[in-house]
């Protein structure tokens, strides 16, 4: 005898069409954390699921299997979040953040990553289209944060000395975060202006004044995001990852 489902704030953050009417969606839950599911039925008229798409917020019912596809039995949208699609940057930013968060939320309680991702979409929903790239930068960055993979701005990754970025710092990808002047030395790391690690600072927590970024430096700071991703986050690229990284105009799905 089946179960009864369980209630869940939940945000649609990947969906791969199934046979001819059902769906696989991934669902970022705030009770369950990372969720995929089979939504019977979603394309028949008079479905239960109006609002499945990519981004939508609502409450998801979910049946638990015994293999590691739940049931959707049903979806009670609050938030559709459509004006992000007539937003060539919100959209493309918000669709990495959906693919990021499909990628490496953890299937377990994490209310606060939820809570990020949430928070995250809706910052890039609310900026006019101008401030989308720096709130895109923003909405990632902190999201990064509540994993637990930011950088480390303050002290060297290597040997815990404070770093006085005055003057710029080292910064190291692959370690993690900046590094002294004397683990520097030996190369290997990409070397950071002052105004660029203060940029980097208000982007994952708003401790500095907003940066004003033109489309090169925009595009610089995708680039380091998207190599921090890939190294510290997901394992490997995601397509809509690298389309927001070029700035690619073509639309995009989750990857």
């Amino acid at each position: 005898m089946a179960g009864s489902p369980t209630l869940t704030p939940a945000i649609v953050v990947g969906v791969v069409r199934y046979g001819e009417t059902s769906r696989i969606v991934r669902l970022a839950t705030r009770e369950l954390g990372l969720q995929s599911a089979i939504a019977k039925g979603v394309a028949r008229p008079r479905s239960r699921f109006v609002g499945l798409q990519l981004l939508s917020e609502g409450t998801a019912h979910l049946l638990q299997g015994r293999g590691e596809l739940a049931t959707l039995t049903a979806f009670d949208p609050l938030d559709l979040h459509t004006p992000l699609a007539s937003r060539l940057i919100a959209f493309r930013a918000a669709s990495a953040l959906a693919a990021v968060a499909g990628r490496a939320i953890p299937p377990a309680h994490h209310p606060e990553v939820h809570d990020a991702l949430r928070h995250g979409i809706r910052l890039i929903e609310a900026a006019p289209e101008p401030a989308a790239e720096i709130a895109g930068l923003a909405a990632l960055w902190r999201f990064v944060a509540a994993l637990g993979h930011a950088p480390v701005l303050d002290r060297c990754v290597r040997d815990g000395r404070p770093v006085d970025a005055a003057g710029g710092a080292a910064f190291a990808i692959e370690e993690g975060g900046v590094l002294c002047a004397t683990c520097a030395s030996g190369g290997g790391a990409t070397r950071l202006a002052h105004e660029d690690l203060q940029a980097l600072a208000f982007l994952l927590a708003g401790d500095a004044p907003p940066p004003d970024l033109d489309a090169r430096y925009a595009r610089a700071h995708r680039r380091l995001l998207g190599r921090w991703l890939t190294r510290h986050v997901t394992d490997g690229p995601l397509p809509a990852v690298e389309g927001w990284v070029r700035g690619d105009d073509s639309p995009l799905g989750v990857g």
